[in-house]
């Protein structure tokens, strides 16, 4: 009997181990998954910069952006009248040799009490734009203007309103002046007043007015691609060939558009932006598709071939910011976007106004990518 129960007891006790493991949960291990790692460069949804904005009026065939329309020579702080310009126009006998023209007399003392200080006499010179003869009316219309467009759009506006020159026409100078001036914000401010105010306009003033104070987006794309078809003259043919060249940017393709675009250039051959308008429409569309920092260093140097126009210096820049934040804070991709920068830099076209940003791509450190990222 003693070998049985024996034989049972050391079952038993082998037994009670295997029962209290049975008993415990199971261990469930976790892979381990690096935050960032380098093939999946949007793990944590890094906010990028967004696109610049560029102005029709930049990739417009054949534009000159210091004159747009209806501007046909630069602002001044000069009588716009040639008979005004005599050194001797302030004296006596400048007004006694013209005093058969009252309205010339009348136009000389207002500048003479602008030059000396006294710019109320700016209604005088409203007051000749509205009742002179045309060749002093158009004079003092555009020194009254040019002469406003010192002050911001909003207090612009509202002299000319008070002056009654605040017809569309004169609100397009106004708006012509200030991008003249590289005051493009008040420009653009103007604009968007004449576009709520103009309800009598012809299919000419809307193309012209398209081409000069329209934003590259949607909308405007969509005014542009209404211009008749049967209108005629310069603005038509300018607006066929830059909506040619918006589509051809904009189109999918698994090919640079480039060559595309150019071909709907080719009718300007004296327009000497032709080939930077060019490239500004590829790299600012190639922007919504652009994802890996490769993309955004390609569409950076894109952008450099544009130099020079309006925008691109800030396309190519913010382009190099998405690379940095696109990225994993490779020491070899940072190298890139700091040689980019350097570059940029160095062009001909570069603007001081962009060597911050550019001073800081140029010192970008591992470290504070990692920063930029948190």
């Amino acid at each position: 009997m003693r070998a049985p129960l024996a034989a049972a007891f050391v079952a038993a006790c082998a037994a009670a181990p295997a029962a209290k493991q049975e008993a415990k949960p199971p261990v469930q291990r976790v892979p381990h998954v690096p935050l960032r790692p380098a093939y999946i460069p949007f793990v944590d949804e890094p906010k990028l910069a967004r696109r610049p904005r560029i102005d029709i009026a930049t990739v417009a065939a054949e534009t000159d952006r210091r004159r747009l329309w209806p501007l046909t020579e630069l602002p001044s702080l000069q009588p716009h009248h040639d008979f005004a310009m005599a050194r001797d126009r302030c004296s006596g006998e400048w007004a006694q040799r013209n005093k058969n023209r009252p309205d010339l007399v009348a136009f000389g003392a207002a500048w003479c009490k602008i030059e000396a200080g006294d710019h109320a006499a700016i209604d005088v010179l409203a007051k000749l734009a509205t009742q002179s003869p045309d060749d002093i009316q158009r004079a003092a219309r555009l020194d009254v203007i040019n002469l406003v467009a010192g002050n911001d759009a909003a207090r612009a506006i509202a002299k000319l309103q008070e002056l009654r020159l605040d017809d569309p026409s004169d609100l397009d100078l106004l708006a012509a002046s200030y991008d003249a001036l590289d005051m493009h914000d008040e420009a653009l401010a103007v604009a968007k007043r004449v576009w709520r105010v103009d309800a009598r306009i012809s299919a000419v003033e809307r193309c012209e007015r398209l081409l000069a104070w329209s934003e590259l987006d949607e909308d405007s794309v969509d005014r542009l691609s209404d211009v008749p078809s049967q209108l005629a003259g310069s603005c038509a043919k300018r607006a066929v060939a830059t909506m040619c060249a918006i589509d051809a940017a904009a189109m999918p393709r698994l090919s640079s558009p480039l060559a595309a675009v150019r071909e709907c250039f080719n009718e300007f051959p004296d327009d000497a932006d032709a080939e930077r308008r060019a490239w500004l429409l590829v790299a600012f569309f190639r922007w919504s598709t652009a994802r890996m920092p490769a993309d955004w260093l390609a569409l950076s140097r894109d952008a450099e071939n544009a130099m020079g126009l309006a925008g691109a210096e800030d396309l190519a820049i913010s382009a190099l910011d998405n690379a940095v934040l696109a990225s994993s804070c490779e020491p070899a991709l940072l190298r890139e976007v700091a040689a980019a920068a350097y570059r940029i830099a160095t062009l001909d076209q570069h603007w001081a106004q962009y060597e911050p940003r550019l001073d800081a791509l140029r010192a970008i450190s591992e470290k504070r990518c990692i920063e930029l990222h948190d």
